[in-house]
């Protein structure tokens, strides 16, 4: 089950750069 958080935790973060990465693009 704690991989698995972490393994969550780790997506949430590519997800989010990647976000930030479109935001900067649209700007």
């Amino acid at each position: 089950m704690r991989h698995l958080k972490s393994a969550c935790r780790q997506i949430s973060k590519c997800k989010s750069r990647l976000k930030a990465k479109n935001v900067l693009r649209m700007q």
